[in-house]
């Protein structure tokens, strides 16, 4: 493929995932508050690194330039940069100058993996097993948020127009369970802000979509769950005693977007 090929196809990629980003739903626990809202495509996810700049050059930015190694603050940890929604979400908060720690299931580094480490000098953690804490809590200590964008990793097979899960993924493992086991490591430690990426069908369960992607594994029934079970664990965080180290640190309730 042409440089050419190759650059008009990254560039559609990226517009697609932000795309995506208007069917979405952010769940927030924070210490002062919770809410249900709507993703919307925006300038805050940058796309300027598919720009060409006016020399015909592609343009790269990066967090490295922004924030020098001597300022290092606490880090934003996400779960999902095995996928590229994970990468894009990632490369967000670097451009915005946040120090990322990525998270990412895969045992061996992916061509994405590689971006978010080289042009962003970002901390990557492979191998990450969303079932067992002590492969990722270490990194919680001195956390200001968890971001929560893993999925069941899956491809669309157009031709018996089927999903398929790969690696051994289910959307109960994942979407249910592995909130679950993340959520309540995040509460226990303390991080003061905790945010989930879900999908706003998982609420409406007598829509067309949400029926057809239902069939497959039960995939929004799984979402909505975790989505619960997320909201519970935020708010029994505040009914810890005063010496808990999360104690009134955290609260969710969820509204339609």
């Amino acid at each position: 493929m042409s440089r050419r090929g190759s650059h008009h196809s990254e560039q559609l990629r990226s517009r697609m995932l932000l795309l995506f980003l208007g069917t979405s739903v952010l769940l927030l626990c924070t210490a002062t508050g919770k809410h249900r809202q709507s993703l919307k495509a925006s300038p805050e996810i940058s796309t300027d690194r598919f720009n060409n700049t006016s020399n015909g050059t592609t343009a790269h930015p990066t967090a490295v330039e922004k924030v020098p190694l001597a300022r290092l603050k606490a880090p934003v940890v996400i779960f999902g940069a095995e996928l590229r929604i994970g990468t894009l979400i990632a490369i967000g908060l670097a451009e915005r100058g946040e120090r990322v720690v990525a998270m990412s299931r895969e045992s061996e580094p992916t061509p994405d993996n590689m971006i978010l480490k080289l042009a962003y000098g970002m901390q990557i953690i492979h191998g990450v097993d969303l079932k067992n804490p002590k492969t990722f809590e270490r990194h919680f200590k001195r956390a200001r948020a968890v971001i929560f964008a893993s999925q069941a990793r899956s491809v669309f097979d157009q031709d018996s127009e089927v999903v398929r899960f790969l690696n051994g993924d289910t959307p109960k493992m994942v979407e249910y369970k592995g909130v679950k086991s993340v959520v309540h490591a995040a509460v226990s430690a303390g991080v003061p802000r905790i945010v989930l990426l879900s999908m706003y069908m998982a609420t409406r369960t007598t829509s067309v979509e949400y029926k057809w992607l239902n069939k497959f594994k039960k995939a929004m029934y799984w979402k909505r769950r975790g989505e619960q079970e997320f909201i519970r664990l935020c708010k029994n965080s505040r009914t810890r005693s005063p010496s808990s180290s999360s104690s009134s640190s955290s609260s969710s309730s969820s509204s339609s977007s």
